[in-house]
């Protein structure tokens, strides 16, 4: 949690400041966790630590890390900035109790699957790198949803949700869990491209929705950031996986860390690049700050459904 008090959007701008990236090099040997879990492996020590010790993460510490509030279609939103540049938030209590049971019910009554990654040449296989179930929700196939869908697209500004891929719901159980990764996609070349990559561009940004979060582990570490994400149930976090010049942040890699006890259910949206207000609005081509995310920040964000 961050050490300032909720202030209005409209203040917010004088704490604008970029943040330094940790020093990832810098972490404490003799904390390593002592449970194994298939797939440690592809974890180092760093991101592993940053996972469960608080002495680690370093995010509350930061003087650019402020809570704001604004106020938006007649509702209140509270979101924590974290990091200012690149933007990493975390979006409190966005949704209601009611569309949290609601979401989990439908994830109940739906097939998961074994998740796969996608290697260098763009090729989908299985791996200890990600252990985690999933399925696929198109938004307006459910109320519960498109409830939680229609509150995204209303409460976030300045991004079009329209141009995004459809929802994919994610069950984490014991020993789950995700080894540090990007969400922006390489290619070796263009002749590799999906139709998602052709028609829409390449992933612009991530928004994780929680809905059930687990006993012990689960939280999202960004080892370049030394930023360690622990939301709660109705939360929701984002971040940018491009910078302005639509190339790879690099200071975007995540990775979910293991669940030790309890389960860890959330879903994801990948926001592409295609007609993002946001791009063409951009005084550089470096890291994408959080400011952007504010309401009349930019023009043109008027999005057809």
């Amino acid at each position: 949690m961050c050490k300032t008090n909720f202030y209005l959007f409209i203040f917010a701008s004088s704490f604008l400041s970029p943040v330094s990236t940790y020093d990832n090099d810098t972490y404490y040997e003799d904390d390593v966790f002592e449970e194994y879990f298939e797939g440690e492996k592809y974890w180092d020590d760093f991101s592993l630590n940053l996972c469960e010790l608080p002495v680690i993460d370093k995010t509350s510490e930061w003087r650019g890390a402020v809570c704001v509030e604004y106020l938006v279609n007649f509702q209140v939103v509270k979101m924590e900035i974290l990091t200012w540049r690149p933007a990493l938030v975390i979006y409190r209590d966005l949704f209601t109790k009611t569309q949290v049971n609601d979401y989990l019910e439908l994830m109940k009554d739906r097939d998961f699957e074994e998740q796969s990654v996608v290697d260098e040449d763009g090729n989908e296989f299985t791996s200890k790198v990600r252990k985690a179930n999933g399925t696929q929700i198109v938004a307006n196939d459910y109320p519960a949803s498109r409830s939680i869908f229609e509150t995204v697209k209303s409460l976030i500004p300045n991004l079009n949700f329209e141009i995004a891929e459809d929802i994919i719901a994610l069950s984490y159980k014991s020993a789950g869990h995700y080894a540090p990764h990007h969400d922006y996609l390489v290619y070796p070349s263009e002749n590799e491209w999906d139709g998602w990559m052709r028609n829409y561009g390449n992933r612009f940004a991530t928004l994780i929705m929680v809905f059930e979060t687990a006993i012990s582990g689960g939280a999202t570490v960004f080892p370049q950031l030394g930023a360690s994400v622990k939301p709660n149930p109705g939360d929701a976090f984002f971040w940018f996986n491009a910078m302005g010049d639509g190339e790879q942040e690099d200071l975007s890699e995540h990775g979910g860390c293991p669940i030790y006890a309890g389960t860890k259910q959330i879903s994801t949206i990948w926001i592409r690049m295609k007609e993002q207000p946001i791009l063409s609005n951009l005084l550089n081509s470096g890291s994408i700050p959080a400011h952007y995310l504010f309401p009349g920040a930019i023009r043109n964000t008027i999005f057809s459904s």
